[in-house]
């Protein structure tokens, strides 16, 4: 109820400053504006997906790691405000030359997935990129490929730019020629944080005259941000992403996103259990890749002349190869459970799952595919008892919120809401 209340009052405020929000039209490969679709207010194009690197998607005020969609609509109060009390004309000129950064070992680029257009006084756009947990972030920008309308010739605007709803940038756009031009935001990477980033580009054009009355321009597209711009990451892997934590790095990773590296082993007459724990890990590492998927799945034998430097074995203890079973340690427990453990004696990463019964194998796969208990295996091995993943789904279950019949009398602790007279009336509970 708060965040309908709140975002009542960012419409309230747009409507008192004669601001309507006009949904944007699209843009095609070309670049040809589009109406929108008059039967339904809709674009007539869909957004053209890219590449694998696409990986830059719009955004809602509520997402999840797993679900994301755009929003192009109000800005927050305090953004809005601060915005309104901005005089375009005096925002800096945009930077055009890539900026000066350290080196990185790695870089991500991600890519926007369709075209972005400004309309009305005001207007914002949100793409979310990710930051992996083993990355030490160096460095971060966006390079944005923009077009400005004629319509704003001579008409004070700017383009703000935010990171996860601070502001960090703004430049001011002057036409001139109306080709398309490319400007460079530094993204501080304190501003940054794992998982999900927002990065936010809110456009403001002063389109109304001295008194406040809007001009007949004022629903325009007056800028396109095209699908071309970027956000690129300079990072280098941290110390200790050999964690189990960090699962599923270094097997599928922005690195090596299609799994290229990476082989799935299995003795070679495995039993139904091992292939069960063995054929979990497979399908979570193909989720895990991009473009394509090149994870290999096979036999202890083929190991060797496969010469992936990434490998993880699913075994009972009895059919581990000789010297990976010879370097469990002394004190590693594999009955009544599953033992999860690195084994780098093969030049690259071996992650090994083991149990002295091969139906505790599950137990080690599941840990691994759970990524509420991974985080907490801040270690190179893992001793995972036999029902724990039962253990585990139980305890979320429980965790949710609880759903019960609750009446009018449980909540307002009186016998009901009493409504008298003809004309509308209404009660909050």
């Amino acid at each position: 109820m708060m965040k309908k209340k709140i975002k009542s009052m960012i419409v309230s405020f747009l409507v008192a400053f004669g601001m309507e929000m006009v949904p944007a039209a699209a843009l095609t490969n070309t670049g040809a504006y589009l109406e929108p679709d008059p039967e339904n207010g809709e674009e007539t194009e869909e957004p053209q997906e890219t590449g694998q690197n696409d990986e830059l998607t719009e955004n809602t005020e509520e997402y999840t790691d797993e679900e994301q969609s755009g929003d192009t609509g109000d800005l927050s109060m305090a953004n809005a405000v601060d915005l309104l009390n901005t005089d375009p004309s005096t925002a800096s000129d945009p930077v055009t030359e890539v900026p000066d950064f350290p080196d990185a070992d790695y870089r991500k680029i991600y890519e926007y997935n369709s075209n972005v257009l400004f309309s009305g006084i005001f207007k914002k756009n949100t793409y979310s990129f990710r930051i992996e947990n083993y990355w030490d972030t160096v460095y971060a920008y966006a390079q944005i490929q923009y077009t400005i309308s004629p319509l704003i010739e001579d008409v004070p605007a700017s383009l703000t730019f935010y990171v996860n709803d601070e502001p960090v940038d703004s430049f001011r756009l002057e036409y001139t020629d109306g080709g398309t031009k490319t400007a460079y935001v530094r993204i501080p990477v304190e501003k940054l944080k794992e998982g999900f980033n927002n990065f936010s580009i809110s456009g403001y054009v002063r389109l109304y005259d001295d008194d406040g009355f809007l001009d007949d321009f004022s629903g325009a597209n007056w800028v396109s941000v095209s699908q071309d711009s970027l956000i690129i990451v300079g990072y280098n892997v941290t110390d200790t992403a050999n964690l189990l934590q960090y699962y599923p790095f270094p097997f599928v990773s922005s690195i090596d996103e299609q799994g290229d590296n990476c082989g799935i082993y299995v003795p070679e007459d495995a039993d139904d259990a091992e292939m069960k724990a063995a054929l979990l890990i497979r399908a979570d590492l193909g989720d895990e890749t991009s473009g394509s998927d090149d994870v290999k799945f096979g036999s202890l034998k083929e190991m060797s002349t496969d010469h992936r430097a990434n490998n993880v074995i699913i075994a009972s203890k009895t059919r581990l190869p000789e010297n990976i079973r010879n370097s469990l340690p002394s004190d590693a427990k594999t009955n009544a459970g599953a033992y999860v453990f690195e084994y780098s004696g093969n030049g690259g990463t071996t992650l090994v799952i083991t149990a002295d019964n091969s139906d505790d194998l599950y137990e080690g796969a599941a840990m691994l595919m759970d990524d509420s208990r991974l985080v907490q295996e801040k270690g190179l091995s893992a001793f995972v008892a036999s029902g724990a993943a039962d253990t585990a789904i139980e305890s979320s279950a429980l965790s949710d919120l609880t759903v019960k019949e609750t009446s009018i009398k449980d909540i307002t602790s009186q016998n009901g809401l009493e409504f008298i007279g003809p004309f509308r009336q209404e009660q909050e509970i």
